[in-house]
Formats: structure tokens, sequence, C-alpha cells
């Protein structure tokens, strides 16, 4: 399995070679697909959203020996998301603390609270800002680094909720990020990327891609291929770039963001609106 920092280096790699109408296009896929849910969660969240503006605009970083002793955060439970006041949790053990800047979505942040009658955390998983206090045993931090996190999941500890002007994660989770990648672009790679690496590297042990990336003047004639379904999904798309970092031929399945799909990197484009049942195995 790859490192982290291995996952990270691509990432940010990838990032550097996508416009920023590539990250809008993720986001606006995701609003479109569920945007009912994702509407509701977005608007209970716009005090949140302009509070951690704020902080990108100033750059300001809480002082690690002052932190503030509450925050604001959005509850969230199976039928609403309320913005409200928590307390600015501390890291544990091998932890950091987040001053969040910018937090992405992904589709599990509605639907797990709607799997439970007395659901009521603070949602979300991926952040990105500056890192404010450490834990015991954290090494390679010593606060005010910019950085990308995934906190953890099911937890059912508000400390590692993404919706909220603070997070805590794991140190292993954790990734600086260059001035030259802003937060808001880091923030969408956590989740995404790690879902698209275990799922290549781990689950389908695809040897590692070297570092950079192989060209397609190292292709040989015994090139192996992938066929990648939602090539043109947040997943999918990562998935598309890292396995075309590992030198493989890329077969992607995907609708009317197609285009976007073979922008990312896709050899082959198989729209499965054109196909129906073995016919679009077949082609």
């Amino acid at each position: 399995m790859m490192s982290l920092l291995s996952i990270a280096k691509y990432a940010l790699q990838i990032v550097k070679d996508l416009s920023r109408s590539h990250v809008a296009h993720s986001a606006n896929a995701l609003i479109c697909e569920h945007k009912g849910r994702m509407r509701n969660l977005f608007s209970s969240s716009s005090k949140l959203l302009s509070k951690l503006s704020a902080f990108r605009k100033t750059s300001s970083l809480a002082s690690m020996t002052n932190l503030p002793s509450t925050q604001l955060g959005v509850l969230t439970t199976r039928s609403s998301n309320v913005l409200q006041t928590f307390p600015v949790p501390s890291p544990g053990k091998n932890e950091v603390l987040v001053q969040n800047v910018a937090v992405a979505s992904n589709p599990k942040d509605w639907k797990i609270p709607t799997r439970f009658d007395s659901y009521a955390f603070i949602e979300g998983n991926d952040v990105a800002g500056n890192i404010v206090k450490v834990g015991e045993g954290v090494t390679e931090y010593k606060g005010g680094e910019r950085v990308a996190a995934f906190t953890k999941m099911g937890t059912k500890d508000n400390k590692y909720g993404a919706y909220a002007q603070y997070s805590v994660a794991p140190a292993s989770t954790t990734f600086p990020i260059p001035e030259s990648t802003s937060y808001e672009e880091a923030s969408t790679l956590p989740l995404a990327v790690m879902t698209a690496a275990i799922g290549l590297f781990k689950r389908l042990a695809i040897p590692e891609p070297p570092f950079p990336a192989i060209t397609s003047s190292a292709h040989t004639t015994e090139q192996k291929g992938i066929i990648i379904n939602g090539a043109s999904s947040s997943v999918g798309a990562f998935a598309v770039q890292l396995a075309k970092r590992a030198g493989l031929f890329v077969v992607g399945v995907a609708g009317s963001s197609k285009d976007y799909a073979k922008s990312v990197g896709a050899d082959v484009i198989v729209d499965y609106r054109e196909h129906k049942d073995d016919a679009l195995v077949r082609s």
C-alpha cells in the first residue's frame, strides 16, 4: 500500500494539472446529483462558510496558546442542519487541530444522518486550513503549517467533524500543501483521492506508480488496461489520473460528463447511455 505522503504527492500533482474549472465541475456535479439535500446543507452552513472565507482572506491564525473556547459548527440530524456553538476541541495523542479555511462535501455527509433517527453530530471529513495545535507524539508538525486532512469517520465525536471552524485529524492522514495549491482545491482531495488510491493499489493490488508519473513514451506494447466506472465522478476522476500515472490504459465509463473524464486522462470513453445490458459490456 502506498504511503499517505505518496498519495499526497500524486494528488497535488493532479491538482496542479487541473484547471479551476475542473474543480468547479466536480462541485457542480455533486450539487446537481443531490441538489435537494446538499442545498439544504449548504444553506444551513452559509454563515459558517462566511467565517471560513474570512479566515482565507485575512490569513489570520489563532494563537496556539490563546485559542478561543468556543466555535461555530453545523449540527446535522436526520431532518435538519443547524448552525450553533460548540467547544473548540483539543487534539489527542498523534492528532492535530486544524483551523479550517475550506471544507469539502461528500454524498455520505447527508446520507449517513438519514439512516439514524437519533443522529445529531457535526458531519464532514475533508478539511484544509492551518495547524494551530498538535497532540502528544506529533513530531512532523509544530503549528502554522498549511495542510489538508481526512478526519475520522463514524466516531460520533464532534471534534472530527468538518463543518466547523476547527477540526481534529490524525497526523497520519494530514499532509502539507504548497502555496501554489489553494485551500479550496486541497479540501477536495482527502476522501476522494484516498478512496481511489485504496481501490487501485490496495484492493486491486495494482503496482504503485513511480514519481514523477510514467509518460506515454515509457509505455510498452504489453500495457495493461483498466475499466473505471463513474469516470467523471470525484473518486472516478482521481482514479483515472492515478491509473494513468501507474502506466495503465484507461477505459472510462461515463454519461453526460464524459468529456470531463476524457479531459483528465481517460484513453477511451464508453457512454453508458448509448448501450443497454450486454451491449455495454461488448462495447
